[in-house]
């Protein structure tokens, strides 16, 4: 690890640097230098405390899956002392050893990834990382549902109750306007007001609003669509599936007008609902799911024309298993 002086503001420039020297050179020093020792990544389904911890799952992430080559690599915010970045990649690699999707299969895999990036005085602090384990599991031919019941199974996890959904109580509507909508950055807030009343006020007839006729949309398992149409498709799936979520933004990253006239941003958002409806399983569970999320859209004038929304569904679908679990250990406790 680097000993020299660190800048007091972490670039969009030098994270992207670190990140591709990480990958195409293993180069793990330099990267975790952007981080500060007691850092707390967030990787959807699960949480690492400290640089070390991260350290430690960097280098088996390395080991699993080497030979990369930097596809696709985004960073996006502003120079300043303390704030957020976005980060984008998509890596191809090679499945070279042992993990929890099975035994080294020797496949070509991409690896498809989403972050939001909290800083200050140069290092993260707090990082918010999906990883597109969905496209993985595919991949690889391994049955998502096989893997999350994997993880229940080795007691890594523990299902917990989140209480009733914000929008539930006394049965009021949700707030015309979103929830901390004010505290993001000046050009992230129509979207968000927007996003918020087509998800909590289920005014899906205001997507054309937001996104353009032609707008591309990536979701998770790798998945591409074209047109309003599908965005609305990747709404119904989630509301289907959890007909009283909520949804809230936590943190937000914009970069700069691009020489096209775009701009990217980044929203980091997290879905709170009872698995009520179809989706994720193939009967309702009633659990309750804290679904986390990043969507990076990529503006021209007001409409979205591309779109990558990532949420680890495998981490959905572990969760809906534990409760599973919970319920039926209560009822043995019952009859016992």
């Amino acid at each position: 690890m680097s000993t020299t002086a660190h800048p007091q503001a972490l670039t969009a420039q030098q994270l992207d640097s670190a990140q591709q020297n990480f990958h195409r050179q293993a180069a793990l020093g330099p990267l975790l230098d952007c981080y500060l020792n007691r850092a707390v990544v967030c990787t959807g389904g699960s949480e690492i405390h400290s640089r070390k911890a991260l350290g430690e799952q960097l280098l088996a992430e390395l080991q699993t899956f080497d030979e990369r080559e930097v596809l696709q690599q985004q960073v996006l915010g502003p120079t300043a002392a303390a704030g957020a970045l976005a980060s984008r990649s998509s890596v191809a690699a090679r499945h070279s050893s042992a993990s929890v999707f099975g035994p080294a299969s020797g496949a070509a895999v991409e690896l498809c990834s989403l972050a939001l990036h909290l800083h200050s005085g140069g290092r993260i602090y707090r990082e918010y990382r999906i990883v597109d384990r969905l496209l993985l599991a595919q991949q690889l031919a391994v049955d998502p549902q096989h893997l999350a019941r994997r993880q229940v199974a080795a007691g890594s996890a523990v299902y917990w109750s989140l209480g009733e959904v914000n929008t539930g109580l006394g049965q009021l509507p949700p707030p015309p306007t979103a929830v901390g909508v004010e505290q993001l950055p000046q050009p992230c807030r129509r979207p968000a007001q927007l996003l918020h009343q087509i998800w909590n006020l289920r005014q899906l007839q205001l997507l054309p609003q937001l996104y353009s006729d032609d707008t591309i949309y990536h979701g998770p398992g790798g998945s591409r669509q074209q047109g309003v149409p599908a965005v609305r498709q990747a709404c119904l799936k989630l509301l289907a599936a959890m007909p009283d979520a909520a949804l809230f933004f936590q943190h937000a990253a914009a970069g700069e007008v691009e020489a096209d006239g775009s701009r990217s941003m980044a929203l980091l958002w997290r879905l709170l609902g009872t698995h009520r409806g179809p989706g994720f399983t193939p009967a309702p569970s009633a659990a309750r799911l804290h679904v986390q999320g990043i969507s990076q859209l990529r503006l021209r004038g007001d409409k979205v024309v591309e779109e990558w929304t990532l949420y680890d569904e495998i981490a959905v679908l572990r969760d809906i298993f534990l409760y599973r679990e919970a319920v039926a250990r209560a009822q043995l406790n019952c009859l016992a």
